[in-house]
């Protein structure tokens, strides 16, 4: 993921509208991303976890990611640092959560780390006047958004390509590539 200057990126982007407003972009954390989603419709889904205390565009900077060399932009106003996918119900991400921060033994320590700093954060927004969340259920509602969905009869491999693609673009911390706490890096380490 490149970080750019909001306004360098308003001349050639055919987002145009979008980003000339910061708060617009702001409000909207991710462009382009799933509204209005249906856990009954679609079954499978990808998500992104963001960092709420990391903003780009409080410093008139937005995060870049162009999937597989096509011109289908996505534009980060917070910093991403997990990418999920998930499948029925739809609380996987939620319970993603959960599970990371009671389980500190798990292998993506990263993620545990994140979480918890981003758990520390909420009292600081609590007792001053930082900006941001103020518990896991307004972050639940606010950062963590539906970035793509599969329709029912469509193949799940194109989910974990999709999410992989996401990965690869953003970088990783383990391959000192990115911001994302991801531990799979690549399609074929999960065959």
């Amino acid at each position: 993921m490149k970080i750019v200057d909001i306004k360098d990126e308003i001349r050639t982007s055919p987002y145009k509208e979008i980003l000339k407003s910061n708060d617009l972009i702001k409000n909207y954390k991710v462009y382009p991303r799933i509204q209005n989603f249906n856990y009954l419709a679609h079954r499978q889904f990808l998500y992104v976890y963001l960092d709420p205390f990391n903003c780009y565009v409080d410093h008139d900077k937005i995060g870049v990611v162009n999937l597989d060399g096509r011109f289908k932009k996505y534009y980060f106003a917070y910093e991403p640092f997990y990418i999920g996918k998930g499948t029925g119900t739809g609380y996987r991400h939620n319970q993603h959560i959960a599970y990371f921060l009671k389980n500190t033994s798990v292998e993506n320590k990263e993620t545990v780390q994140k979480f918890k700093e981003i758990q520390k954060k909420f009292n600081d927004v609590m007792n001053s006047k930082i900006y941001g969340p103020g518990n896991w259920n307004e972050y639940q509602a606010n950062f963590v958004l539906i970035l793509d969905v599969l329709e029912r009869d469509e193949d799940p491999v194109n989910l974990l390509r999709k999410e992989m693609s996401f990965v690869n673009a953003i970088g990783t911390i383990k391959e000192g590539t990115g911001p994302l706490t991801n531990q799979i890096t690549s399609y074929k380490n999960t065959q």
